[in-house]
C-alpha cells in the first residue's frame, strides 16, 4: 500500500486518475465520471478518466475518457493517485466489456455465448481485440497499484462470483493494497469481509446528484416512466413487461418508455420498442418511446415523473435522489441488494406483491416528506463516501 507521502513532479493542478466503464452510453456508468469530475474540478484538481477507448468528446454528456492501456503499462507518474470509479467493476470480464462496446447485433449474442461456456478462449480473444494486457478491464495490476495511492468509490462486489477462482483470488489480493475500499451495498461489505477485506458502506455516489443538478422541469402530475433491459425482458417475458406498463397506464395519463442502458447487451431501447410494438392501439396512445440525447435527459425524465418502474439500478438511484415513488423490478442482483440496503420500506420490490398494480399503489402512497428525508440522508452519506475515497488518495474535498 502506498503512503500519503508519495511525491513526484506535479502539473499546475494536482492530478488524479479515475477508471471505469465510461466509454459507452449506459446511464449509471456515465454518472460516475460526471459526478467525480464535478467535485474534483470544483476542488482544484485535474482529473483524467480512463476507460477502454479514447472518447475525447465524452459520451452523452459525460467527461472525455482516455484509453487506459497506455497509462497502465507505464510506470512513470507513480505519484498520480487513482480512484476506481464505481459499479460492478470487480467482476467485469473482457468478453462482456467488448460486448458492451459492440453494436447490439454483435454484443448481445457474444454475451449469450459467453454465458453458456467457452469463457477462457472468448476472454483471451476479447482482450486481444481491445488491445490490452491487463489481467482485468478495470482493476489494474497489483504491482502498478502498489506504487500509488488508490481507492474505490461505490463499487459492488456481487459480480465477483462470475469470475473463476484464480481471478477472484487476484482481485482479492489486489484490493488488500487499497488505501480505502468504498462499496455501495451491504452484500458487498459481507462478500469482501468473508475474504478478509474491510469495506466501508456508503450509498452510490450518484445519490449526490440533487446537490449538483436541480431538476429544470416541473412535474406535470400526469407522467410515469418505465424501463427494462433486454436481459430482464428475456428472462421475465414480454407479457409481464406489458402488464406492468398497462398497470401504469391505468393510473397515469402518459407512460414514458425511457432506455437507460443503450450499450450492447443491455439494449433497453430494443426491449422497450418491442413492448410498444406489441401494445394495442389504445395503450399505444399513452406510450412514448424516448430517445435520450444524453445522461441529463435521462435524469430529467425520471426526476420529473410521478412514478418510476424499472430494472435499472441507477434509474432507482435517481428516483430516490429526487424523491420520486418507484417500484423495483426484481431479478437484477445489484438492484435487489441496493434496494435491500437503502430502500427501507419506501421502494417496493414488485415480486413481493401479488401484482405489479398493488406494488405501484404502495409506491405512490408513500409520504412525500419520507421520500425527501431519505433523499437528503442518502445525499449526505454518499458525499461522505466520495470525500473518504478522495481523501485516502490525498485529494481532500470541501
Amino acid at each position: 500500500m502506498a503512503t500519503p507521502n508519495a511525491t513526484g513532479t506535479r502539473t499546475s493542478l494536482p492530478r488524479v486518475l479515475t477508471i471505469g466503464a465510461y466509454d459507452r452510453f449506459n446511464y449509471g456508468d456515465l454518472l460516475f465520471p460526471l459526478i467525480l469530475d464535478e467535485l474534483l474540478v470544483k476542488n482544484g484538481y485535474s482529473p483524467r478518466h480512463l476507460s477502454m477507448r479514447l472518447r475525447i468528446d465524452g459520451v452523452a454528456g459525460a467527461p472525455p475518457t482516455y484509453k487506459s492501456a497506455p497509462v497502465l503499462s507505464h510506470r512513470e507518474n507513480s505519484h498520480v493517485p487513482l480512484i476506481i470509479g464505481g459499479g460492478e467493476v470487480l467482476g467485469a470480464t473482457w468478453t462482456h466489456t467488448l460486448g458492451y462496446l459492440l453494436p447490439n447485433f454483435l454484443g448481445d449474442p457474444l454475451a449469450r455465448v459467453y454465458n453458456r461456456g467457452f469463457r477462457r478462449p472468448l476472454d483471451f480473444a476479447s482482450r486481444r481485440v481491445l488491445g490490452d494486457k491487463s489481467p482485468g478491464p478495470y482493476v489494474p495490476k497489483k504491482d502498478w497499484l502498489e506504487k500509488r495511492l488508490w481507492s474505490t468509490n461505490a463499487i459492488g462486489a456481487s459480480s465477483l462470483k462470475v469470475l473463476n477462482a484464480k481471478d477472484q483470488m487476484r482481485i482479492t489480493e489486489t484490493l488488500r493494497s487499497a488505501n480505502y475500499v468504498g462499496v455501495r451495498d451491504q452484500s458487498s461489505v459481507d462478500i469482501l469481509a468473508s475474504r478478509g477485506i474491510e469495506a466501508h458502506l456508503h450509498p452510490d455516489s450518484a445519490a449526490v446528484m440533487t446537490s449538483l443538478y436541480s431538476s429544470s422541469l416541473e412535474k406535470s402530475g400526469k407522467n410515469a416512466t418505465f424501463q427494462c433491459s433486454m436481459p430482464w425482458l428475456r428472462e421475465h417475458g414480454l407479457a409481464n413487461a406489458t402488464y406492468a406498463v398497462q398497470a401504469m397506464a391505468a393510473r397515469f395519463e402518459n407512460v414514458l418508455l425511457i432506455p437507460i442502458g443503450l450499450a450492447g447487451a443491455h439494449s433497453d431501447q430494443f426491449a422497450l420498442r418491442s413492448i410498444l410494438e406489441q401494445s394495442d392501439e389504445r395503450l399505444k396512445r399513452q406510450l412514448t418511446l424516448v430517445n435520450p440525447a444524453d445522461v441529463h435527459e435521462v435524469r430529467r425524465r425520471i426526476s420529473t415523473s410521478e412514478l418510476f418502474v424499472g430494472s435499472s439500478l441507477h434509474g432507482h438511484i435517481t428516483s430516490m435522489a429526487y424523491g420520486v415513488p418507484a417500484v423495483a423490478l426484481q431479478g437484477i442482483p445489484k438492484l435487489d441488494q441496493y434496494i435491500g440496503t437503502w430502500g427501507g420500506d419506501l421502494t417496493p420490490l414488485e415480486g413481493q406483491y401479488p401484482s405489479i398494480g398493488e406494488a405501484i399503489d404502495k409506491a405512490v402512497q408513500q409520504p412525500v416528506d419520507a421520500l425527501q428525508k431519505r433523499a437528503q440522508e442518502l445525499d449526505g452519506l454518499a458525499m461522505e463516501g466520495i470525500r473518504r475515497a478522495a481523501s485516502a488518495v490525498g485529494r481532500g474535498l470541501r
